[in-house]
């Protein structure tokens, strides 16, 4: 779902909006003040938004600006009207200047500045999304989503925020005391892992300070003669956690952040969660790995997982 922002103005407001997935963040529209509330009504019947996010107009000294008793007129009014779509401040200070400097430097001629000032406003609106969705907690895909069954892609280095991403999948492994997490995890089919293995220092002390993104991984072989058995789970299957037999070596190729590319053999526990977390590249899930026997007797369990009858202590997102 979208989070929405508003440059709110007592003749015009700038409006910018994040994709789905909340990764991206672009310029929707400059719109009259008055038009505003219809404006934002009519797009909530087209598209699915979260949340909306208004600039607090204060001055520099802290001090509220002669506009904030507008902006609070509308945050109330929307309130009251859409309750199931919370609206929240956001500190506007020095947004407008930001976006002043962001058009010089983009090349901006003055005379496109100075009449079109509707630019402004939907260049802040942008900028204040982007300074949201630096740090950003995004929802784990649960079991039946279809993202979750896809063989996921290969990306090159132009992908789209790729440094945003890689580090709100690591806010959202964090937030929810994960060890590992794939991109179809959070709704995208591209080949993305991040592992956090740093958490397990105390037990695996060759681990401390291993904190790694994996792009465009794949499993090149499998050392199949030495295998053990080891209990998992999935932040995408809550409360499930079953014995799974894995190969202890393996030998993968991938690319780091700086996309330098490594081929090499894995062995450990390390070993274990690369072909956890890369077997969602595959579209294949832990649960597809346990024994017939133990995979007949979760079945129910599962069932109720993608009806969305589970509990979680962190952002989830369901098939609907």
């Amino acid at each position: 779902m979208r989070i929405l922002s508003i440059d709110y103005g007592k003749k015009r407001t700038g409006l910018a909006v994040t994709d789905p997935l909340q990764i991206i963040a672009n310029g929707l529209a400059t719109v009259s003040t008055h038009e505003l509330f219809t404006y934002i009504e009519t797009y909530i019947q087209k598209e699915q938004v979260e949340r909306i996010v208004i600039g607090k107009p204060m001055q520099p000294n802290g001090q509220p600006s002669e506009n904030l008793a507008r902006v609070e007129n509308f945050y109330n009014r929307w309130r009251k009207a859409h309750p199931e779509i919370p609206i929240e401040y956001y500190d506007e200070r020095f947004t407008s200047v930001l976006a002043h400097r962001a058009m010089i430097d983009g090349g901006v001629k003055k005379k496109v500045r100075k009449e079109n000032k509707g630019l402004v406003d939907e260049i802040s609106a942008t900028i204040r999304l982007f300074a949201i969705k630096k740090i950003m907690i995004l929802p784990i895909y649960i079991y039946g989503q279809p993202v979750l069954r896809k063989v996921a892609e290969d990306i090159t280095p132009d992908y789209p925020d790729l440094k945003v991403l890689i580090n709100n999948m690591y806010e959202t492994l964090d937030s929810s005391n994960g060890i590992g997490l794939a991109a179809p995890q959070i709704g995208l089919p591209i080949r993305l892992v991040v592992i956090d293995l740093d958490v397990l220092s105390e037990d695996f002390p060759e681990y401390k300070g291993f904190r790694h993104a994996f792009i465009n991984a794949h499993i090149l072989e499998r050392d199949e003669e030495n295998t053990d058995s080891s209990e998992e789970g999935c932040l995408s299957i809550p409360g499930i956690n079953e014995k799974v037999v894995r190969p202890t070596r393996i030998h993968v190729k991938y690319m780091d952040e700086d996309f330098n590319e490594h081929d090499e053999w894995i062995g450990g526990y390390l070993a274990r969660v690369m072909q956890h977390e890369f077997d969602h590249l595959e579209g294949t899930m832990f649960v597809d790995r346990v024994s017939p026997l133990r995979k007949n007797m979760i079945a129910g369990k599962l069932k109720s997982i993608i009806k969305g009858n589970f509990r979680a202590a962190y952002r989830t997102k369901i098939r609907r």
